[in-house]
Order: C-alpha cells, then structure tokens, then sequence
C-alpha cells in the first residue's frame, strides 16, 4: 500500500518534467500574448487618431482637401491644372502691372522743328524777319523762307516757300532712309504721280497708297496695281495679290498666281 501511495503522486503536486514543461509554456505563451495586444494597438491606432465625421466634413471642405480629391478622382491631373492656372493668372497681373510706353511717331518737318527749339532772343528775330516778310516788298538780306537757315519760316510763307521746304524736308528722309515721309510730303504738295513712282521705286507701296492712286488716273492706276502685285510676291502675300489682279481685271494670272503656290482653297 506504501508502494502504490508513494508512487502515485498527490493532486497539488507536480512532477518536474510536467513543472517545467508547464512553465516553458507560460514563456512561450506569454509574449504571444503581448504581440497580440501590440498588434491590436497598431491596427485600433489609426482608427483612434481619426477625427470624428463632422470633423472630417469640415476638413474636406478645405481648398487642399478639395485639389487632393480632385487628384484622386482625375488620375493625379489636379496639381498639374491648378498649376498652370496660376501661373496663368500671374502673367496676366505682370502684363497688368507693366506700363506701356507709346512711340513717339516720327516727325515729318524735323528740320523746322529744330529750329523751333532755339534760345528766346533767336526766336524774337525770326518774328521781325517773318513781319518784315508778310508786310515789307523788300526781303531781308540773305533771307530766303524755307531755306537754309530759315527753312522754319517757310510754312507762314508764300507758296513757293512752303514748297522749298518741303523739298529740303524731303531730302533729308531720303538720306535718312526714311522713304514713307518723304512720300507723304510729296502727297501734300499735291504731286501724287510723283509719290507713287518713288513707292513703286522703293518698294514702299501700301494699300492706302493704291487706293488713291485712281485721283492720278486710270493708268497711272492700273500700273501702281501691278507694281503693287509684285511688292505682295515679294512679301509671300499671294493671296492679297491675288486679289489686287481680280480688281485691274486680270482674272486668269490670279488664278495662274494661285495656282502656282498650290493656293487651291
């Protein structure tokens, strides 16, 4: 009976393989347990940093919030359109911002109005050399109105003065290279023959030109037309000189002109 007692162990004792193959367990089981809860942290850590739905509604309502679901919703395009509307709107301001400044157009009497940029006392005399002129038969001496030293007095002169100094006027913007003004100082005088040759010599015929060239005639029209025509080949403007073959009547070298640069539409 001592033998079978003794070898049967009591309930609240515990062998010691059983002990320590308990307690290994416990080990093992024990941080199981822990990477468990740190695992449930991780995912319940998000969730708890979420602001509730009313606050992620204001949120949403912000500008980025905005351009970032845009984002999403257009494949990633947002930034890159938001972008260049700005810089878009920035250039505009620039633009805004920046003063034009207006050219100013070139006189057609630089000579006279040199001479109107003199001290007082100058301007004085030319007044009494212009009274002595209008209402004296005799000239001063080595006085000639539009001339010279006083090419200004020519426009309060006769005619013949004001011409003289149109033509003094005129040779210096051809030595200046200046071909429209002196074009156009010829037009004043009335000699509009002469202005269209020197456009047609020049090359500086222009629309306005032609029109008023039928005050010279109809052949001095007509020729200023076809000068013109080559002055717009010249310029690749084929279309327009097209055009201008159409109005002197020339129907079948505007369509050879069109043809010929495969201007077919």
């Amino acid at each position: 009976m001592t033998s079978k007692a003794g070898s049967k162990p009591q309930d609240g004792e515990v062998t010691n393989g059983e002990g320590e193959g308990r307690h290994s367990v416990g080990l093992e089981e024990g941080p199981s347990d822990l990477e468990e809860e740190e695992e449930k942290e991780r995912e319940a850590g998000p969730q708890a940093t979420m602001s509730t739905p009313i606050a992620a509604s204001k949120e949403s309502n912000r500008p980025v919030d905005r351009i970032v679901s845009e984002k999403i919703q257009n494949g990633g395009k947002a930034f890159a359109f938001v972008k260049r509307e700005v810089v878009k709107e920035e250039r505009k301001r620039e633009k805004q911002e920046i003063p034009v400044k207006k050219r100013k157009p070139r006189s057609l009497l630089p000579l006279s109005t040199t001479m109107d940029h003199r001290p007082k006392e100058e301007l004085q005399q030319d007044c009494l050399t212009l009274a002595a002129i209008r209402h004296s038969k005799v000239l001063p001496s080595q006085c000639v109105p539009g001339s010279g030293d006083h090419i200004q007095l020519g426009l309060f002169g006769d005619r013949k003065a004001l011409y003289q100094m149109f033509e003094e006027e005129g040779k210096s913007h051809i030595e200046g290279g200046h071909y429209d003004s002196a074009i156009y100082l010829l037009l004043w005088k009335g000699d509009i023959t002469g202005a269209l040759q020197m456009a047609t010599e020049k090359g500086e015929l222009t629309d306005h030109l032609v029109s008023i060239a039928p005050m010279a005639g109809y052949q001095v029209w007509s020729r200023t037309v076809e000068a013109f025509v080559k002055q717009l080949c010249f310029q690749e403007q084929f279309v327009k000189a097209a055009s201008y073959l159409l109005s002197i009547h020339k129907v079948y070298e505007a369509v050879e002109l069109l043809r010929s640069r495969q201007l077919y539409r």
